[in-house]
């Protein structure tokens, strides 16, 4: 799924640039990953990564979040991304193209043709700023668009150095403030399933940390509960490989597990499960059909082991 060469020319460029400071490519690739994990990425995440690299996953989706928190228009040219079709010549989007991906599209292209409809995989990510001309991102340079991606960190950390780019850092953040969640729920049932290897959704940033927040701001008076499901990962299409086949379990089964827990809560009354650690079992070599074992229940009376708890301001999570 990843290419070598290509993280080596990433991680020269990352030193040349004072942001590394080991010499060798593979003490750079450890002192980067330690960067990373120490913003909160947990190690899970860090497993599925190369693949959603591999398919521009976190790429688009940092582009199309950054335009939508700042409003801009695709004419704004948001740190030279694009959405276009190099393979034939990044051409106007046809009607038909439009069609399909607003029937398919997850809504964050690119999309691959083995997870989606083979009109929507013509998308990608361009480098409008590439050298040679608007070419796909990660194809544009050799060190796969670094420069865009550090544009958009400034647009996110608020550092951006020159006037253009300092107002365009202020309407992300204004947008980001608009929606930032108070953690009030108003004391009405609620439940957040979240796979501890989710490499979009970081559960540091996200499930974890809204739960904290409804803690402090709810407290007893909280009927939300938090479900962490192990060996889970965000897209359940990419275990259709067969080395995700055999390491994680699909997270959708647990979506519809809440979903049946929360309609008999509202329907019949019945408690909803503490909040808790969902302990799954992969299928491990060859893949085998999924069974109860692998898939267990959420715990209507999980041991204190598996309960996740808020306790001196701290959400615990256990291991």
């Amino acid at each position: 799924m990843s290419n070598p060469g290509k993280g080596t020319a990433r991680c020269m460029s990352l030193k040349t640039k004072g942001l590394l400071t080991a010499a060798s490519p593979t003490e750079q690739a450890r002192e980067a990953q330690r960067i990373i994990n120490d913003y909160g990425i947990l190690p899970e995440q860090s497993l599925v990564q190369p693949a959603y690299w591999a398919f521009s996953v976190p790429q688009a989706i940092s582009v199309t979040y950054a335009n939508a928190y700042g409003r801009f228009s695709v004419t704004d040219n948001l740190c030279a991304f694009s959405f276009g079709t190099p393979d034939a010549g990044i051409p106007p989007l046809s009607a038909e193209a439009a069609a399909a991906i607003f029937g398919w599209s997850g809504g964050i292209p690119p999309v691959t043709p083995s997870l989606q409809a083979p009109l929507t995989s013509r998308l990608a990510l361009i480098n409008n700023a590439a050298p040679n001309g608007p070419a796909e991102s990660s194809l544009s340079t050799p060190d796969q668009n670094l420069d865009g991606a550090l544009c958009l960190r400034s647009l996110a950390a608020g550092n951006a150095g020159r006037a253009g780019r300092r107002r365009q850092a202020e309407r992300v953040a204004r947008g980001v403030a608009q929606i930032r969640a108070s953690g009030d729920l108003h004391r009405i049932p609620a439940i957040i399933v979240t796979g501890r290897n989710d490499g979009i959704i970081a559960p540091n940033h996200a499930s974890r940390a809204y739960f904290g927040l409804n803690q402090i701001v709810e407290g007893r008076r909280s009927q939300l509960r938090y479900y962490e499901v192990t060996n889970a990962q965000h897209l359940d299409a990419f275990n259709a490989f067969p080395d995700f086949a055999k390491a994680y379990v699909p997270l959708h089964h647990y979506f519809l597990q809440a979903l049946d827990l929360m309609y008999d809560h509202l329907r019949n009354g019945r408690a909803l499960p503490p909040s808790q650690l969902v302990r799954t079992r992969p299928r491990g070599e060859a893949a085998p059909p999924i069974s109860a074992e692998n898939v267990p229940r959420i715990n209507d009376t999980p041991p204190p082991g598996d309960r996740i708890t808020f306790r001196a301001a701290q959400v615990r999570i256990p291991n």
